[in-house]
């Protein structure tokens, strides 16, 4: 499990856990590999939450329109949902402006209210790659739990 999906409970308070996901999924076989990756990382959450309330979040190398991301939006709203999606790759001055938007939070369908979501593109100007920590632009999202 360690090598695909993080998983770590956060206590909110004595009435209030969170089940908290992280992965990265891979690039080896883009379609096929992709694909099979998205239904273990669903099954795998399936198998060990504790809690209804989970937040699915990482970089899962997939547009938010791909059919291999399709069996996430069963269970999870994208917390930035709507069309254009904010780009969030590459965030580094080097490779351009960002032009992919694969990187995400998700939470539990009909759980967790999305008050808002962005990305937060307010990096250090330059080339110098110490400036800007991941090659990736960072997800933030407000949450509440009824």
């Amino acid at each position: 499990l360690e090598r695909v999906l993080i998983h770590g409970v956060v206590m909110i308070n004595e009435t209030l856990e969170i089940d908290v996901f992280v992965t990265h999924l891979g690039l080896l076989k883009w379609d096929e590999d992709l694909a099979v990756q998205v239904i273990y990382v669903l099954q795998k959450i399936n198998q060990v939450s504790i809690t209804s309330n989970k937040i699915l979040m990482g970089d899962l190398n997939l547009e938010y329109n791909s059919s291999q991301l399709a069996p996430v939006y069963n269970f999870f709203n994208d917390t930035l949902g709507g069309v254009p999606r904010p780009r969030t790759f590459p965030s580094i001055n080097l490779f351009g402006k960002p032009i992919e938007s694969i990187d995400y939070i998700y939470t539990a369908k009909n759980v967790i209210n999305i008050v808002e979501s962005h990305v937060i593109t307010d990096f250090l100007p330059g080339n110098n790659s110490a400036e800007f920590g991941s090659d990736h632009l960072p997800v933030v999202a407000t949450l509440t739990f009824p």
